[in-house]
């Protein structure tokens, strides 16, 4: 979020290319990059930022991430709901106990989505079906 909010993400899509070396915009661009590349490495677990650091750009470190990562989330998906399973309130208050879960709930929301329609009827949709759904969704996770 914070990468679309501050107009940086056409560094790590690899939507805007660095200009030449002797270009006079490419300090600019080179400073910006490697701003995003350290607030990237800087949002991962210590441990794992070694193994990143001889990248060269933004994009190339969201490439060897994704790579690395970004192929399944089955293993996030198993430890949610494994922590869904073993919730339990045990000396914590309501609103903490609560909280561990509604964060469950918003992961499994973000990692499974909503299945995409292919027939595109749901764009030719007028009674708002696809909203209804997504709010009965919402509702469950409260």
């Amino acid at each position: 979020m914070s990468l679309i909010a501050l107009n940086k993400l056409h560094f790590v899509d690899g939507s805007l290319t660095s200009p030449s070396v002797d270009h006079p915009n490419h300090q600019k661009w080179l400073r910006n990059d490697y701003m995003v590349m350290s607030w990237n490495l800087n949002s991962m677990e210590k441990n794992l930022v070694e193994c990143f650091m001889f990248v060269n750009s933004s994009t190339e470190l969201w490439s060897e991430i994704f790579e690395r990562f970004g192929h399944s989330n089955a293993p996030q998906l198993f430890d949610l709901h494994r922590n869904l399973n073993l919730a339990a309130q045990n000396n914590d208050s309501i609103a903490e106990c609560y909280g561990r879960l509604k964060r469950c709930w918003d992961e499994l929301q973000v990692l499974e989505g909503f299945p995409n329609c292919t027939c595109e009827a749901l764009k030719k949709c007028s009674c708002g079906i696809r909203k209804k759904v997504f709010e009965m969704d919402l509702s469950e996770g409260n």
